[in-house]
Order: structure tokens, then sequence, then C-alpha cells
């Protein structure tokens, strides 16, 4: 008989946490307020997300015509960056893709979209539509070893309407509803937010420009207080493996004082031609928010998730945060430590134990790219715990720094996939990984970025693609937009 799994106190760890932000989070208006920062971190679903690079918010598009009732808005954005390699795979390249340790390659796209919107007389809503197009290319050999693409399709394309003030408080958008490709997001990104499609057969691995899912179904409530979503979603077929799914699901966040939110989804995977993906159910519990009310500069996370199929399936994944600003200090630097668990099969029982990261996204500051080198081309977030010390600061108004430290575990190393030829590796320990950031925005629609990352294997690392050096990945960032 198969032994029983130990029982883990990384899960442990997300209950305390998050029944602490759950317990601590409502603030009464009487109460001192919480930083600043806390205020800007609630989520502004009509905005573009960030991704690699910052994106223009959608009411400083210019106005392309005007009249009446009916306006019509463009964007234009386009970016490059020149990116460099050094010691790719730890020094053992030409095993592990068959190609060269040392790299540089280039990585560039453009993003063109018109937006129309149509009020209805005296508050009664208004119907909308956008239609967007990228194009992006790739030139050189990037470490994953793909060579020279490009690319030219639809982003966005999608109809919906909106209600007025004439349903719910004057001002509002109480009921929204779309149908066709756009972007849609649940919570911070863990689990939904990047449905695109980005290198492989099209270009861009490093900017991933591509974030629409390419066809979406959604109906939203939003009382102000109380957010319901309801959601079909298909996202992009990923083309390396051929893997493709549809989703169906809902999701209900409680808005607090200072923005703190409490959500709880529940995601269904419809059919999927991945076995170990089809028929899946996740269950999904988040907080955030200033969880103790004498420390206002204090903030925390959590994130748990339960994925099962029956008796077949049963995974767990999630992520602790807590983090500290100083708003009264110049710069308002702040300091911030997360503990991300997702767990990994176990070889030795007949249930999949492994969890299913499904369509998660985000940059490598705020998101879910865990790391500058690792994060965007060896690990995903399965079969992996991650610790990340994080530092940023504000040098000036225009320049935001960071410093990131990350030290990488597998919970289960017997089913780690190795290089064809090599055996799972035997230890837990993978790799640590160091990154520095700069992002200068000179003037309001133009931004430099810079990306230094280095990554050191540890003994899994080692075992699992049989190189021994550290990996070095710089980054230089221009974007433009309109």
């Amino acid at each position: 008989m198969d032994a029983p799994r130990r029982l883990s106190s990384t899960p442990a760890f997300f209950v305390l946490l998050l029944a602490c932000v759950l317990h601590a989070a409502p603030i009464r208006a009487d109460e001192p307020p919480c930083c600043e920062h806390c205020e800007a971190a609630d989520e502004k679903p009509t905005d573009p997300p960030d991704g690699s690079l910052l994106r223009c918010p959608r009411a400083k598009w210019p106005v392309l015509h005007k009249r009446g009732l009916l306006s019509t808005t463009g964007s234009f954005e386009i970016a490059a960056a020149p990116l460099f390699s050094l010691g790719s795979w730890f020094g053992n390249a030409p095993t592990v893709v068959g190609g060269r340790n040392d790299l540089s390659w280039a990585d560039g796209f453009f993003e063109a979209g018109i937006d129309v919107t149509r009020r209805a007389q005296a508050g009664a809503g208004a119907l909308y539509g956008r239609a967007s197009v990228i194009g992006d290319a790739a030139v050189g050999t990037n470490p994953n070893g793909e060579t020279d693409r490009r690319s030219l399709a639809m982003e966005d394309y999608y109809l919906g309407w909106r209600s007025g003030s004439r349903i719910g408080r004057p001002g509002s958008k109480a009921f929204d509803v779309s149908v066709g490709g756009r972007e849609f997001h649940v919570g911070r990104g863990m689990l939904l937010w990047d449905g695109g499609l980005n290198g492989g057969a099209v270009g861009d691995a490093y900017l991933a420009p591509r974030t629409a899912f390419e066809f979406t179904g959604t109906a939203r409530l939003d009382t102000g207080r109380w957010l319901a979503d309801a959601f079909f979603l298909v996202p992009h077929r990923l083309r390396r493996s051929g893997t493709r799914a549809t989703l169906a699901g809902v999701n209900l966040e409680r808005r607090l004082e200072c923005a703190s939110r409490l959500g709880i989804s529940y995601i269904h995977v419809v059919d999927s031609n991945a076995a170990s993906r089809s028929g899946l159910n996740v269950i999904d519990i988040r907080a955030r928010g200033c969880p103790f009310r004498r420390a206002p500069g204090l903030d925390a996370a959590a994130e748990l998730a339960l994925q099962f199929r029956g008796n077949s399936r049963r995974a767990l994944g999630g992520y602790g945060e807590i983090g500290h600003r100083w708003c009264r200090h110049g710069g308002r630097p702040r300091l911030s430590y997360r503990l991300a668990w997702f767990s990994g099969d176990n070889p030795r029982t007949a249930r999949n134990e492994a969890f299913d990261a499904l369509y998660y996204g985000g940059n490598v500051l705020d998101g879910w790219t865990q790391g500058v080198v690792l994060g965007n081309f060896v690990t995903q977030n399965t079969n992996l715990i991650t610790h990340r010390l994080q530092f940023t600061i504000e040098a000036s108004s225009r320049l935001n720094l960071a410093a990131i430290a990350w030290l990488n575990r597998l919970d289960r190393p017997g089913s780690y996939q190795p290089v064809a030829g090599r055996s799972p590796p035997t230890s837990s320990r993978l790799a640590s990984e160091f990154d520095l950031l700069a992002t200068w925005t000179p003037c309001d629609r133009f931004t430099l970025g810079a990306q230094l990352g280095v990554a050191f294997p540890q003994a899994a690392a080692r075992q699992a693609f049989g190189g021994d050096d550290p990996w070095f990945l710089a980054a230089l960032t221009v974007s433009y937009d309109l």
C-alpha cells in the first residue's frame, strides 16, 4: 500500500494568514486610515493591466470622433527590447535545447485599437465595443531555441452593454455584459489572467503583449461594495503543446475600506484535449488588505486554491504575502515577503496531486512570472515552492527601482521532468535568483525599463539540466503609447 502523503505545514500557513486577513480586514471609518499604497492597489477593471511594460490608461487615449452620444477613441503602443542571455540553461544549452549558451535577440510589437461607445438617452446605459490588432516579431534565437518569428493577429474584438444611472446608484455601471475576445482577470492573476498566446510559433516570448482570451462571454454586477462575475472563457490554443480548453465559472468579491477585498471563485474546465485538465474543478478563496489597524503601513494578502476531479485529482496551491511601506519617508520604500506553494504529483500514488496553474499571468514585479530568468524560461506554477523577498522604492516621481531575491524549491522532486536522458532529481533545492529592475518614465507616454537577473543552480537543477553555471539575463525595454 502506498504511504500516505505527509501533511505539509505550507498550506496551514496560508490558511492561518488568510484567516488573519479575513478577521482583521474590515476597518471602520473612525479608525486610522491605511497607507496610500493600499488605496492605489485597488484593481480598476476598466483599465488595461500592467504587463511587461506600462500601458497608457484608457482615459488618456485620444478621441478620434465625438458627435452627440457617440464617441470613438483610438490607442496605439509600440515597444521593443534587446535581450542578452549568458550561461543559458546553467551552461548546458547545447544538451537542453540544442542551442548556444550565450545568446542575444530582440523582441518587439505594436498594438493598434479602436474603441466605440454609444450612450443611451437619460442614463439608460451604453453600448460599447473594441477591436485591436497586435503585430509582433522576434529576431535572433532565445533560450528556448525559438528563432526569427513574427505574426499579425487580432487581439481584442468584443461588443458589450453597461447600465447607467437608471440601474444602481447615479453614475454607476452596475450591470455589464460582453461577448468576444478580450482580457479577463480574477483577483491578482494566480489562476486567470493571461488567455493570450506568446512565444512558440509567434514572437515576443519575453514582452508577452498578448493577454486576451480567444473568446469570452461575461456578465458582471458591480454595486460598489459587491462585485459578481459569471464567465465563459476560451483561451488561445497553446501552439507548443497543442493544448486547448474551455472554462466556465463564477466570481464573487466584497470590497471593504482601505481597498481591502475578499473574494471566492469557482472555475470548471468544461472541456480540454489534455486529459489531466478536462473536468477539473477549482475553488479559490482570497483576501487582501491592511489587517493590523494600528499599523497602517502594513498590508497582507493570501490566496488558497483547491483543485479536484472525483477521486482522481486533488491539488492545492496558494500564497501568503506580508509587506510594509514607509509612506512618510522619501521614496516611499516598501519591503515584502511572499511564500507561494503549488503542489506536485506524488509518483507513489494513483491520484494526481499536481497543481494546474491554468492561465496565470502578470509581470515579475507584482504578478506571477516568478523571476526574470526562472519565471520566463524554467519554472511554471506547479510542483514549486517559492520564497520571494522584494524591495521597491520610488527614486523620483518618474523613476522606480526594485530588488528581488528568489529561492525556489520543488514540492515533489520525483515528479519533476528533467532533460531527456536524465533521471528526476532527488533533491528539492532547485535554484536561487536575484533580480534588479528599473522603470523610468521621462514623459507620460514614453517608458524605459531595464531588467537584470541572475539564477544560480542548486542540486535539483544540476541533476535535471546537467549544468552548474550561473545564468545571466539582461533586457532593455522601450515603449511609446498614444
